[in-house]
Formats: structure tokens, C-alpha cells, sequence
């Protein structure tokens, strides 16, 4: 509402409901989601009309200059502009984004680790940080490169000394995530759900491994689940530090997969955790009353 009526939107009051039946902290968006629903529920009050994009964008802001996360701006777009049974491939640095349908013979499930993450604790933060380092040191050979997008493997590779075995790790995930980004939109393009789910699998352990953002708990969901029958591939979602995991797998195996999660995975949690098959939805709108 601050970021709002600082860029000349005049706002009248309201009393706000919320609600909402996913767990808090869990990695899921919940911060993101709040943000731009309550934005347009404030602007369609008011009587104002704004452009998906621009609010945004002005729920990023509020959330980097308000709460203090350093977060980017993939959330609030997803959230704000994306489209019915489809995922959204996003660049960051030009803003093109391309709507691509999510194969049809793979289903998804959400399971909650039961460990909430806070990042406003400093976790997210100083991921950022380090890799606004290594940028740093890797300008001193590559002038010419303004984020980790614009380094290849070899050239990275070809630093290793210079940026030290945590910056080098921290700098492979994300160049590697980005190619594992580049695979996954050609795999859901091709409807390649098997390719999918090992790039999946790939991209926790990557987290894991050189991110180091996983946890003792994310890590034994994800192995639970990926010696399930049917499931294609396993990894956590959100910034890390606990939260939620996310599971592509067959159709079919939908129901004996929450079953069997619950199971071995709620003996380990002391209860039963919270776990959805779920799917993509349409953005940020305005219910009609019944």
C-alpha cells in the first residue's frame, strides 16, 4: 500500500480478510502472493487500473526496500501474469516471458518439510551477496560481464582459484541452473517428462551440494520420495533453509505417492505433513461474489 501511494496511487480504505490453506514460510510464494493480491485488491477499490507488469514490480519493491529481501522479480510475475496449466519462462534481464503448457502425461506434488525459513533471517541475503562477489572478481578477466549469465562453464571453470571453493560453487549453481532452465523449456517444449524430472533431480542436488541452501529435512523428502514408483524427480522449492519440496510424477501414481510420503515421511516428522498434488493456476484476479 506504501509502494502504491508513493507512485500516485490514491487508495481508500478497506477491511481485509485473509486467508489461505498453504503453509507459511514453506517456499511456496506465500510472500509474493499476498503482496500482489492485496495490491490489486487495493487498486480495484480505489478504482484504478494498472498494468500486471508495473505491479510487479512495485510488490518487488516492497518487499526489497519494506521487509528487506533482497528477492527478484520471478514470483510477483508468475503471480501476477501467468497463465492457466502453463509455466512461465522468464528473463530477468530483458522481461520477455514465454507461457509454455506443462506436459500433460506428468502431474506435480507439493509436500511441506515442516521446517519454516525466515529469509529476512539473512540466509537468501547472503547468497545474494556472495554472488554479487564473484561477479566482482570475475569482471578482473571478463570486463565485459554484468551477472553470472554472461560466464560460460569453461570460463568459470578457468577461475576456480581466483574466486575460492565457496564463490565457485555458489557462481556453478547458478550457471548451471541457468542451462538447467534452458533444458527444462526444451524438454517441456518436446514433452519430455523423463528429461524433465532428471533436471529436476539435478537442480536439488545442485542446491545442495554447491548452493548449500538445502537442510537435513528437505534432503530426506526428497530421497523418500524419489525411490516412489512413479516419481520422475524430486527437489525443494523457494529461497531453501526448509520449506517445501515439489515432485514431478506420473498421473497414475499421484495417489499412492501422497500416500506413501505421508507415511514414511510423517513417521520421521512425528505427524502427518502437509502434501497437495497440484497445478498451475491462472494469476492474481477478482472473484466474483456467488
Amino acid at each position: 500500500i506504501h509502494v502504491l501511494q508513493e507512485n500516485g496511487f490514491h487508495l481508500r480504505g478497506a477491511d481485509i480478510l485473509i486467508g489461505t490453506d498453504i503453509p507459511i514460510g514453506g517456499g511456496l510464494s506465500s510472500s509474493a502472493s499476498l503482496e500482489t493480491a492485496v495490491g490489486l485488491a487495493m487498486l480495484t477499490l480505489s478504482e484504478h487500473e494498472i498494468d500486471r507488469s508495473e505491479l510487479a514490480w512495485m510488490c518487488k519493491e516492497a518487499e526489497n526496500d519494506f521487509v528487506g529481501v533482497s528477492c527478484g522479480i520471478m514470483d510477483q510475475y508468475v503471480i501476477a501474469l501467468s497463465d492457466y496449466g502453463h509455466a512461465m519462462k522468464l528473463d530477468c534481464r530483458t522481461m520477455h516471458y514465454e507461457q509454455v503448457p506443462l506436459p500433460e502425461d506428468a502431474a506435480l506434488i507439493v509436500v511441506n518439510s515442516g521446517v519454516k525459513h525466515t529469509l529476512s533471517d539473512g540466509g537468501y541475503n547472503n547468497r545474494q551477496q556472495e554472488c554479487t562477489r564473484a561477479v566482482e572478481l570475475l569482471r578482473n578477466d571478463f570486463p565485459n560481464m554484468t551477472a553470472l549469465r554472461d560466464v560460460n562453464p569453461e570460463q568459470l571453470v578457468s577461475r576456480r582459484a581466483a574466486l575460492g571453493d565457496t564463490l565457485f560453487r555458489r557462481a556453478r549453481h547458478v550457471v548451471t541452473e541457468i542451462q538447467r532452465v534452458r533444458d527444462a523449456h526444451g524438454a517441456m517444449v518436446a514433452g519430455d517428462s523423463v528429461y524433465l524430472g532428471q533436471l529436476i533431480n539435478d537442480s536439488h542436488n545442485s542446491l545442495r551440494d554447491d548452493f548449500e541452501v538445502s537442510c537435513e529435512e528437505l534432503d530426506d523428502l526428497v530421497e523418500i520420495a524419489r525411490q516412489c514408483d512413479g516419481v520422475l524427480g524430486s527437489r525443494m522449492v523457494g529461497a531453501g533453509f526448509g520449506g517445501c519440496t515439489v515432485s514431478l510424477v506420473e498421473p497414475a501414481a499421484t495417489h499412492h505417492v501422497l500416500a506413501e510420503i505421508r507415511e514414511r515421511y510423517g513417521k520421521q516428522l512425528g505427524q502427518e505433513p502437509w502434501c497437495q498434488a497440484v497445478m498451475a493456476a491462472e494469476p492474481v484476479s477478482e472473484l466474483a461474489v456467488r
